[in-house]
């Protein structure tokens, strides 16, 4: 069983019985990856960078993570926002910022609050569903009080507005709640095309 991220995976959960069963007992950690090693008896996860480790013989839990800067394209169905106008772009995300930064204590408080809100608690694996969680529980409110409760925006004033200033504007409406709620940051949002 191989531990490493493949394609679009962002994280991989394996379990301790997966991991004794298959007599792993040690991770290689890639670049740009994290492990963080949930232990029997520990509070917390132990947050491992790259290399190779040694497992714990009494592991409940391994999950492997992608740090960094993340691309894909998003899309805002039409009637979610407004009525008959839907619109895409690409969205940048970044997972484990303090990572990246150095910043060794702001990064294990990131990494695990990502790991147990949309790993764990949201099932998300893969950077697709990431992005689909994102759009739904995030861009769409977001768009929604920016553009229409906020500026007042028609579809026609929508397509008339400064698309990079309103990308812009949500942007910062949501990373003020996912810096808090899950240890993710939206580093560029933009509109690209209106259908």
């Amino acid at each position: 069983m191989s531990l490493a991220l493949k394609g679009d995976e962002i994280a991989k959960v394996i379990s301790g019985e997966e991991l004794r069963k298959l007599r792993v007992r040690e991770v290689v950690v890639a670049r740009e990856q994290r492990a963080l090693v949930y232990v029997k008896d520990l509070p917390r996860p132990r947050v491992l960078a790259e290399g190779k480790h040694k497992l714990p013989k009494d592991v409940l839990e391994v999950v492997i993570v992608s740090v960094g800067l993340k691309q894909r394209p998003y899309g805002i169905p039409k009637g979610t926002v407004f009525k008959d106008l839907g619109f895409s772009g690409l969205i940048s995300v970044v997972i484990g910022r303090s990572v990246l930064t150095g910043e060794t204590h702001d990064a294990r408080e990131e990494l695990e609050a990502f790991v147990e809100a949309i790993v764990r608690g949201r099932g998300v694996r893969t950077l697709k569903e990431l992005v689909l969680w994102l759009r739904d529980d995030y861009l769409i409110p977001a768009f929604k009080k920016v553009l229409v409760a906020d500026k007042k925006l028609d579809e026609e004033a929508f397509r008339k507005a400064d698309q990079d200033e309103l990308a812009e504007e949500v942007r910062s409406e949501v990373n003020r709640r996912l810096a808090r709620e899950c240890g993710l940051m939206i580093q560029k949002l933009s509109i690209i095309h209106l259908t």
